[in-house]
């Protein structure tokens, strides 16, 4: 028997209540917003009043695994923008590494197969701090790198999905837009969610993304 909760939940996915709603006679949200995320270097846009199911058709469409949820009412500077990414995949900010002798690497933090890809990609961006020898092995310091970050977000094939992005200031979006910008063209896959009347704020912001941006109108 299912209680009246577990089937009518208006403020969270609805497994057993979803309905897709049709673009045309062709086709519908979910394969519009996947034929989007499959075109390399293209960033989506999803627009759409309050409670029009925006949130929830980015749910439908990606893997949970792959999901990664950031929310403008939070982002407040460039650092609150890396920060929300690097708790969404579990990634502290430092941690300690021990090499032994053989370049075996054992990472004393949450989450030990995302922090030895950031620190392979830490040490090939210069991330490393200091260091010291203890008997057979060296402890180095490792700081998370943001550039790590992305790669790691791009080789693990996450999705970026950015909410309210309207509640962010205008200089923090045009941050947030250029890097997207630069990052598209290496394979990161992102998606804004907004309001119909603030649908082209990242364009203002930057327009270099015109022509690399799919809007989808949620009704």
């Amino acid at each position: 028997m299912l209680k009246p909760g577990d089937v009518f939940q208006p403020k969270a996915f609805p497994k057993l209540t979803y309905i897709g709603r049709s673009v045309d006679e062709d086709s519908t949200y979910e394969e519009e917003l996947q034929e989007a995320l499959d075109d390399t270097g293209t960033l989506v846009v999803i627009t759409g009043a309050s409670k029009s199911g925006k949130t929830v058709l980015c749910h439908k469409v990606v893997e949970r695994e792959r999901y990664i949820s950031l929310s403008g009412s939070q982002i407040q500077s460039q650092g609150d923008f890396w920060e929300q990414i690097a708790e969404q995949l579990d990634i502290p900010a430092e941690w300690q590494i021990t090499e032994s002798r053989q370049n075996s690497i054992h990472a004393k933090a949450a989450g030990k197969g995302k922090v030895q890809a950031i620190v392979a990609a830490g040490e090939a961006s210069g991330e490393i701090g200091g260091s010291h020898t203890t008997g057979d092995s060296v402890q180095r310091k490792v700081l998370r790198s943001n550039a790590a970050l992305i790669r790691y977000i791009i080789e693990q094939e996450k999705v970026i999905v950015l909410d309210d992005f309207h509640y962010i200031g205008k200089d923090v979006q045009k941050y947030i837009a250029r890097t997207i910008k630069t990052e598209l063209f290496n394979g990161l896959k992102t998606i804004i969610l907004t309001l119909p009347h603030r649908s082209d704020d990242v364009i203002r912001v930057n327009p270099d993304l015109i022509g690399r941006t799919t809007f989808i109108d949620m009704p």
